[in-house]
């Protein structure tokens, strides 16, 4: 491994590298920084020969303006190195990435019958492998009867977490597909679980902070494959982050990945109706499925100094909570050119958000959400997530307006994708939003399946036959969600279609389940 390294460090590193540089807007931010050291200098210097033997005060400021603007060129280039350097390896650029080649291997694994996937702590402690037929995940009843008593709302204790030499190899090939696909890719700094849920009670609950890249290049490839692209002989699979030498999925605390920790929450009104979303197509995860309220991972951000472990966690699930329902735009991922030509539109939105995330936040009062399941999904590493239920005081009717100006919000963004997409073919656009607002009455009034097909799956479907000859490479806008619709629990329980992943999400499917098992205690 250490020669095969060494022998292609020794490469030249190719595009790829600059190329998401240029894309992130890092070169934008050191060129300008360098060419104002330039300037500097260059002043500097014709300063000093203007005043030699003139005017001794003015050579001394100017002399020292000049060290001072060469000392920030020089840190400026050893900053610019470091950035350059903390996630990308030259090696990883001579690594080619092949997806999803040894999935049923994989699978094999996980669903042995002869075989203990599950540590001997783990099997202790009351986990079980539920399978699903697309993903599948670790949960313990007994541990989420700890977890819904409040036991584990211990003192928190962050570190840093420590980027292997195998993270790093894989991450680059990994962010070369990613850029190429979607376009636009944002690294946000998150929280990574290491202590582990046992029925044993940790004195405190250590965690890591991580970021999205590290999750990409651990987690998230479970089913793929890394080979050598000048040594046929080397290949690494990505399941050794998730499964060790005896093939057990590694405790949390043995495990060199990210483990992100992913935090969701369903709006509960006092007469028992859940407010359910339904995830954009084009997202990473669960697209174009019925999801939480508010769902994503618990950022650095999310914590705060002496927040016990609950409270961080309540934290996160309704921060996304609140930004998701209101469908909030991560404006930093919006292209340059729509940033500086569509400033009018930008401020729209952002108001239209702050006055949705207001109304939101009124609905909450302290201790309104209640983290009641946790599991570890196999597809993705085995990384942690938590699951809460977010109670407010109002009824079904009393809600309903807020959640029709929110999905009045979310049509103006689809109207803004539309005409990027259609230009001036105004019918098309119009039969789009005619389907759009279809799917959204069906769904409210308890209308999933409308004949064989998902009324989510057929409108995407409409949509994506209106647009297909009219694809941008890039999108200016990105958002969460497609709309928001409700259902009442107890028909939700009633729904044999919580069996079937191709219409709910796995999180609210397993959601829904533990909520049952507690909904008269909350």
């Amino acid at each position: 491994m250490k020669k095969i390294l060494k022998y292609e460090s020794k490469r030249k590193i190719n595009k790829q590298r600059f190329q998401f540089f240029l894309h992130k807007g890092g070169a934008v931010h050191f060129f300008l920084i360098l060419a104002t050291t330039i300037y500097i200098i260059a002043n500097s210097i014709k300063q000093i020969i203007d005043t030699i033997n003139k005017n001794e005060l003015t050579f001394i400021f100017a002399t020292i303006s000049l060290i001072a603007a060469i000392f920030a060129l020089i840190a400026q280039m050893i900053k610019f190195c470091l950035d350059w350097k903390k996630f990308f390896s030259p090696v990883a650029n001579v690594y080619e990435y092949k997806n999803k080649i040894n999935k049923e291997d994989v699978l094999k694994i996980f669903f042995a019958k002869d075989h203990k996937v599950l540590s001997e702590k783990a099997l202790q402690s009351g986990y079980v492998i539920a399978k699903r037929e697309n993903s599948s995940y670790v949960y313990s009843d007994e541990v989420n009867k700890l977890l819904f008593e409040e036991k584990y709302n211990l003192k928190v204790v962050v570190k840093n977490k420590i980027v292997t030499e195998e993270e790093q190899i894989v991450l680059a090939s990994i962010l070369q597909k990613y850029v190429e696909s979607k376009g636009n890719i944002y690294n946000d700094q998150l929280l990574g679980q290491v202590t582990d849920l046992f029925i044993d009670l940790p004195k405190e609950i250590i965690l890591n902070k991580t970021c999205y890249f590290s999750n990409k290049a651990t987690n998230d490839i479970v089913y793929s494959k890394f080979c050598s692209k000048t040594k046929q002989t080397y290949e690494f699979n990505g399941y050794k982050f998730t499964l060790d030498a005896n093939n057990q999925l590694y405790d949390l605390r043995d495990s060199n990945a990210a483990n992100i920790i992913g935090v969701s929450t369903i709006i509960l009104t006092n007469d028992n109706h859940l407010i359910l979303s339904i995830q954009n197509s084009n997202s990473d995860e669960s697209a174009g499925l019925i999801v939480a309220t508010g769902s994503g991972s618990a950022t650095v951000k999310d914590y705060q100094k002496h927040q016990s472990f609950y409270e961080f966690l309540t934290t996160g699930m309704e921060r996304e909570l609140i930004e998701e329902t209101s469908n909030s735009l991560r404006y930093k991922d919006l292209s340059l050119w729509f940033r500086l030509f569509n400033q009018k539109i930008i401020r729209t939105y952002k108001n239209q958000e702050k006055q949705l995330q207001s109304r939101l936040k009124e609905l909450f009062k302290p201790n309104s959400t209640k983290v009641y399941c946790y599991n570890r999904i196999l597809h993705r590493g085995g990384k942690p997530d938590f699951f809460g239920i977010t109670k407010v005081n109002v009824s079904s009717t009393e809600i309903k307006p807020l959640i029709d100006d929110c999905n009045r919000h979310t049509k103006e963004l689809l109207i803004n994708e539309l005409k990027l997409l259609l230009g001036k073919k105004k019918d098309k656009m119009d039969d789009v939003l005619n389907a759009y607002d279809a799917m959204l009455s069906k769904l409210n009034n308890g209308i999933i399946i409308d004949g064989k097909y998902s009324v989510i799956k057929e409108y995407i479907d409409f949509k994506k036959e209106a647009t297909k000859n009219y694809n941008l490479k890039f999108r200016p806008l990105e958002y969460e969600n497609l709309g928001l619709f409700m259902i009442s629990l107890d028909k939700l329980k009633k729904l044999t279609l919580l069996n079937d992943n191709q219409i709910f999400s796995l999180q609210v499917e397993y959601m829904v389940r533990c909520l049952v098992k507690i909904i008269e205690k909350i």
